[in-house]
């Protein structure tokens, strides 16, 4: 009996660890990268997906076919539609290693809770992919896009925004975590990448679009998407995405051109800064005051009367530096309150931290923002002049 009640309890043990009750085998699955959402011409959506045909992304270079599938069909619901689409796919999709969401501006324009809701539910989606809007060109285009250096259109997408942001912050790092916290937040309006494509999307479409020195098509980041809520209203330049990003406090590099003399430029590296924003309260009206820090190196000097030898020069590009950036910063934050009139900053979160009494009495965050004083200073430090501080050019005659 002793021996037998051992046998049972190990059998118990052993149970739970037996395997998986719901385990797939690799040839019967696919990896989902990338979806994309589009009107429908007679249901409410058309929703594409990019699976990855992993036999083409071996060391062997596979057979020479396409490195990943698109299928789309039309529906009522982005999640009904992604549980059926085995109509025409043979495999079961894993949605887990999705990377990239790109939707249509037609629809980013009727609203994204919809969607998102779905997507924060959904058990097996992360909440960390890119989320994208794509302008004057379908979302589905997007993810059939091929390209030369990276065979699976959505991973290149993803790689591409994350590059673009650490070298020169022309994409916003938005999250899909991101764009929820912005709708739920009292004082703070969502923002997204904005892509279209660059030439002929055609053959941009095409496996000879990988094999060409110089592509028919490549997909490009464009704009930045400016949201009240859920919905789209427009677009700022992508140099705005730049200075939306110094105001978010978000580290990245990013160069400067600074017009010294008639047709030359100084153009600064900036390597570090730092953003700290104050507000008050003047009854109703807010007092907003960014103060920036930043530090930088001489990138390329074609101003030939500036001897970087010399310490008045330094403080002369300093200077310079300091206002650009000022410019720069209220340019963009004067075109979003006149224009939009929704916080795309975040200004009312930080004055909610700070004066929370003051904050609630205000009916609307996003009128008192239009209205708002808004006050920049920016401090610049130029720390070194690159490998050489006289260049060739200045002994040029």
């Amino acid at each position: 009996m002793k021996y037998l009640a051992c046998i049972v309890v190990l059998l118990f043990v052993m149970l739970p660890i037996s395997g998986c009750w719901d385990q797939r085998e690799l040839n019967e699955i696919s990896l989902v990268t990338g979806l994309a959402v589009d009107q429908g011409r007679q249901k409410k959506y058309n929703v594409s997906f990019e699976a990855v045909n992993a036999a083409e992304l071996t060391k062997k270079g596979g057979g020479g076919n396409a490195a990943s599938l698109v299928f789309s069909q039309e529906g009522q619901s982005v999640s009904s539609l992604l549980e059926k689409m085995n109509i025409g796919i043979s495999r079961h999709l894993v949605y887990s290693h999705v990377r990239t969401v790109v939707i249509s501006e037609m629809v980013a324009k009727e609203g994204l809770a919809d969607i998102l809701e779905f997507m924060e539910r959904n058990r097996e989606i992360r909440d960390d992919f890119n989320l994208v809007i794509a302008r004057n060109v379908k979302a589905a285009d997007i993810l059939r896009m091929s390209y030369p250096l990276q065979k699976v259109s959505t991973l290149k997408l993803h790689q591409q925004l994350s590059q673009a942001f650490h070298d020169w912050g022309s994409d916003p790092d938005v999250r899909m975590r991101d764009m929820i916290a912005a709708f739920t937040s009292k004082g703070r309006e969502p923002v997204a990448a904005t892509v279209t494509i660059a030439g002929n999307v055609k053959k941009g479409n095409s496996l000879d679009n990988t094999k060409k020195i110089t592509p028919d098509a490549l997909v490009e980041l464009c704009n930045l998407s400016v949201f009240r809520k859920d919905k789209l209203i427009g677009y700022l330049p992508l140099i705005d995405t730049r200075n939306y990003l110094w105001l978010q406090n978000k580290p990245f590099n990013t160069s400067i051109v600074l017009h010294c003399e008639k047709k030359q430029t100084v153009t600064i590296r900036i390597r570090e800064f730092t953003t700290d924003i104050h507000t008050n309260f003047n009854h109703q009206t807010p007092t907003i005051h960014v103060q920036m820090d930043t530090y930088g190196v001489v990138d390329s000097m074609q101003c030939k009367k500036l001897d970087l030898t010399k310490l008045n020069t330094y403080e002369t590009l300093e200077t310079m530096m300091s206002e650009h950036i000022r410019r720069e910063l209220l340019h963009t934050i004067h075109k979003v309150q006149n224009k939009y009139k929704v916080d795309i900053f975040g200004f009312g979160d930080i004055a909610h931290r700070q004066h929370p009494k003051e904050f609630n009495s205000i009916a609307k965050w996003d009128e008192a923002f239009s209205k708002a004083n808004i006050q920049v200073s920016v401090r610049a430090n130029i720390k070194r002049s690159g490998i050489y501080t006289k260049g060739f050019l200045n002994e040029m005659k």
